[in-house]
């Protein structure tokens, strides 16, 4: 039964068939109330939102002008934070946005570790004298300088947040640790995984131990990002209802952020760097269930998701709910965000050899690397079908009426 206490937050098990498994309701109303009064002194049950680990679903009380927030509680996962629900309604409110003369500039949430462009160019000088370098002294004063031009701070650089929130301080640290495991210096715990490196080597052996070697095109300095990828929901009008359908993260090339994921440079050098992300993407249930980091990056994005079902649909004015004190009076904790972190170089050296005819061919490889994320959300509304459309209706008119 769900309860309009006082302290405004009120739970039920439903087991409804629309998710197919047990779901957890919060008030968002009550929410809000109960925060306005003992914020910033909130206790745990407020804070970290009962103990629900995901948002899938919002149903709209006009009796009560309320929305109700479903949601689950997953084993293993991290409790949601009232703070970053709070953000990503901010966020969708335009809160952080900046006014230029007469424009008013929405950036798109995300952030990023970078070497600074006399560092890029630096490396990139370097890399050229490496394709060039000869063994000995002189390919090891190469890789001197190149292990020092990696270890210069990367700056990180936080955008349409506030950089002191907890979110962005997670949203870097996994950054931070796929730059690592794109170089191989550190590795998922899975016999699936691979790093670009991997991916590299077995593409020059096989080139090299072809009948006719054609040479391997290889990137520069490869760049990911960590977003959410295009999702779908379901919303039904009748129901003053809608339901997160497919929704999760993906690693994305640079090319494939800019143009669309779909792209692959087959051809190219963006080729395996695309191989890469796309097997890493296949990896992430796996970085989910080990890393709160990542867990906190996926839960936020899906918040932020929902606030834009909420704003794009109505909800807000469909309940008559006003979240003024959420969006704009409060605050979340004040995080330590560093200015930037230290570069991590990785370097891994190999000789290939092969008999051709009556001589011996070898081959010395060295294969340097050295180390964003972004919350932009894109949702396509499933046309309405009949079965689905008078699910969620009685869904919705289970809540209301409980």
């Amino acid at each position: 039964m769900i309860q309009y206490l006082v302290g405004g937050i009120a739970f039920m098990c439903l087991g409804m068939p629309v998710v197919g498994q047990d779901l957890h309701v919060v008030s968002l109303g009550g929410l809000q109330s109960e925060a306005s009064v003992c914020h910033p002194g909130c206790d745990e049950k407020i804070l970290r939102l009962s103990g629900l680990t995901d948002l899938d679903a919002y149903v709209v009380d006009t009796q009560h002008s309320d929305i109700l927030l479903v949601g689950r509680k997953e084993p293993g996962r991290i409790a949601l934070r009232l703070s970053d629900l709070a953000m990503a309604f901010q966020a969708t409110a335009y809160k952080f946005a900046k006014e230029e003369g007469r424009v008013l500039v929405v950036s798109e949430l995300a952030v990023s570790l970078d070497p600074s462009p006399e560092n890029v160019a630096a490396l990139m000088a370097v890399g050229d004298a490496l394709s060039h370098a000869s063994q000995g002294a002189q390919l090891q004063a190469v890789l001197d300088r190149w292990v020092a031009l990696c270890e210069n701070p990367h700056t990180a650089s936080v955008y349409g947040m506030p950089r002191s929130a907890g979110i962005s301080k997670a949203a870097l640290s996994i950054d931070y640790a796929l730059k690592r495991q794109v170089s191989g210096a550190s590795r998922i715990p899975s016999d699936r995984y691979f790093s670009l490196t991997d991916l590299t080597r077995q593409e020059i052996e096989a080139d090299f131990f072809s009948d006719h070697p054609k040479g391997v095109e290889l990137s520069g300095l490869s760049r990911f990002w960590i977003t959410p990828r295009k999702g779908t929901y379901r919303y039904d009008d009748a129901a003053q209802a809608a339901i997160i359908d497919d929704f999760g993260l993906e690693i994305l090339t640079e090319q494939q952020k800019l143009v669309g994921s779909e792209v692959v440079d087959r051809g190219g050098p963006g080729r395996l760097p695309a191989k890469w992300a796309e097997r890493a993407t296949e990896l992430i249930p796996v970085l989910l269930d080990i890393d709160e980091d990542w867990q906190r990056v996926d839960q936020f994005a899906r918040m932020l998701a929902l606030a834009h079902m909420i704003r794009d649909e109505g909800a807000l004015e469909t309940s008559t709910l006003s979240l003024d004190w959420l969006i704009d009076a409060f605050a979340g904790p004040v995080e330590e965000v560093p200015s930037g972190f230290a570069g991590h170089p990785h370097i891994e050296r190999f000789e290939l050899s092969k008999s051709q005819g009556n001589m011996r061919m070898t081959s010395n490889v060295v294969l340097p690397s050295c180390g964003g994320v972004s919350f932009r959300i894109e949702l396509e509304k499933l046309p309405p079908e009949i079965e689905p459309d008078r699910q969620l209706r009685d869904f919705a008119d289970g809540l209301r009426h409980e």
